[in-house]
């Protein structure tokens, strides 16, 4: 704009002929009158404006079930807010049970790592710069808390990371039993790679050859540890477990859903088909569980 306006005075002075033009003179004076104005009102508009890089002027989105605050830009907090109601469907269908207050559930999403390890140094016995997002249960507000990822990963990989802690904060709301920790995260970790494209249904059998020659952290290991234990193999292997469980074993995929809920609920599951196949042989069980990986088509 300001530009523009100084090559019209420019425009104006060199069809006069003369920088010594009375017109020229009064036009370029009043010129140089606007764009001072100009300049002075855009700078005043900057300083007015809320820096949105600081999370305390974050964008904001609230949906119908959760408030997202970003300090990244408004499309991530959109982005997520949208991720997150549909990925809710999902944990109540699952669950079978709504949360006990009508509260909007809170999400942090930071703009860099190191802002999100900040908040975590602080706010989250559960934080961890290795994984990439929590459920803080320290903060007033018990937010998810995760972070924009870089460029060079995956543009999904925000969603995922959301989606992971969002289920601990749904479980947490729902229920106050706590659940083993294959169980507790391998659920969490089964929702956040539905946020695959075509879920599971190509990658899944990619796992099965990736394993072939065993588990990196094999199935009894994986079912004893403690999540202070857990690594990427931890997570991948147990989200992937779950799918098993749920989806592939002839045995445990009709009841696996009413076996989560009972669990939630506390109810006694030692007769059901899931706890047997989770607490019997499980070395047998795991070259059952990567040849039904390596079988599942494409």
């Amino acid at each position: 704009m300001i530009h523009g306006i100084a090559t019209l005075a420019w425009l104006v002075v060199s069809q006069t002929g003369a920088s010594q033009d009375p017109l020229a003179e009064r036009i370029d004076a009043r010129v140089s009158e606007i764009s001072s104005k100009l300049q002075t009102d855009y700078e005043s508009t900057l300083k007015m404006r809320p820096d949105r890089s600081q999370f305390a002027n974050a964008f904001q989105i609230a949906t119908a079930h959760y408030r997202v605050r970003c300090n990244d830009t408004y499309s991530v907090a959109r982005t997520i807010a949208d991720v997150l109601e549909k990925m809710r469907v999902q944990f109540q269908r699952l669950l079978d049970a709504q949360p006990s207050r009508s509260d909007l559930m809170n999400v942090f999403v930071f703009r860099t790592i190191e802002e999100y390890n900040q908040f975590g140094t602080t706010n989250g016995a559960q934080h961890s710069s290795n994984y990439g997002s929590f459920y803080s249960t320290q903060n007033a507000e018990r937010p998810v808390a995760t972070y924009v990822a870089p460029s060079s990963d995956s543009p999904d990989y925000t969603k995922i990371l959301a989606t992971h802690a969002a289920f601990h904060q749904y479980l947490a709301a729902t229920s106050p039993t706590t659940l083993p920790a294959w169980l507790d995260e391998g659920l969490a970790s089964y929702f956040e790679m539905y946020m695959r494209l075509d879920p599971w249904t190509a990658y899944v059998p990619s796992l099965g050859e990736r394993w072939q020659k065993g588990l990196p952290v094999p199935l009894p290991k994986l079912m004893r540890d403690g999540v202070e234990s857990y690594t990427e193999n931890h997570y991948l292997e147990i989200g992937a477990f779950i799918y098993y469980l749920r989806h592939l074993r002839p045995d445990t995929s009709a009841v696996f859903d009413d076996f989560v809920r009972k669990v939630v609920r506390g109810d006694a599951v030692a007769d059901s088909p899931v706890q047997k196949a989770v607490s019997g042989d499980l070395d047998a069980t795991e070259k059952e569980f990567i040849a039904a990986l390596r079988a599942t088509k494409r």
